[in-house]
């Protein structure tokens, strides 16, 4: 089997690409429509109800007193497990067939 070397390493390449990504593209928005649209809060809170769900978002917030971002938190990571389950089955259902 796959020893846990390599799938560390493609966790950590993953999450590094998504962070690098959500930061550059914040900034070109940003850049783009003249103004900070997206605030480093929002971006963290968002970026970390993407990658750990709605509880780790909500805590995160909450840990740092942006409660105005604890229900979008929530919001965002349910609707992330919503909307990305069928879609990770898909997948699944697509690749399998290579096999």
């Amino acid at each position: 089997g796959i020893g846990a070397g390599p799938i560390f390493l493609l966790s950590t390449v993953v999450l590094l690409g998504h962070l690098v990504g959500a930061f550059l593209g914040c900034e070109l928005l940003n850049v783009a429509c003249g103004r900070r649209l997206i605030k480093l809060p929002i971006l963290l809170v968002a970026s970390n109800a993407a990658v750990g769900g709605p509880s780790t978002a909500t805590t995160f917030a909450e840990s740092l007193e942006w409660t105005e971002l604890v229900v979008p938190a929530a919001v965002c990571g349910t609707l992330g497990y919503a909307l990305g389950t069928p879609v990770a089955f898909a997948l699944m259902k697509c690749f399998s067939s290579f096999t």
